[in-house]
């Protein structure tokens, strides 16, 4: 039926009149988290566009917020846990190798 309104967005010729902008997403993050936008990412879930934008908070927490690039509603806030440092060891010690011969128990001598 031509007119009818869908239910999923579609990504058009004035797409930019219809989204928002990295800037306006950053924008939205930032009254949501205040601190320093690290990235910002649009992608597609379930058919809908959404701004993924990593920021650090001023509580030196890292957090992504999830916003409807159509509807400009923050979708999610959640902890960002992607980052390789927050589950960085430092402790190289705990590793355990197969090449401890010297731990000998005496009974093969």
């Amino acid at each position: 039926m031509i007119g009818a309104a869908s239910t999923t967005p579609i990504v058009s010729a004035n797409a930019s009149e219809l989204y928002l902008t990295k800037e306006e997403s950053k924008e939205i993050a930032l009254q949501t988290i205040p601190g320093i936008v690290d990235e910002v990412e649009l992608e597609n879930e379930d058919g809908y566009l959404v701004y993924e934008v990593e920021v650090q908070g001023e509580d030196g927490i890292d957090y992504e917020v999830t916003i409807d690039a159509e509807t400009a509603e923050i979708v999610a806030v959640e902890l960002d846990y992607d980052d390789d440092d927050f589950y960085e060891d430092d402790n190289d010690d705990d590793d355990v190798s197969d090449d401890d011969s010297d731990d000998d128990d005496g009974d093969d001598d």
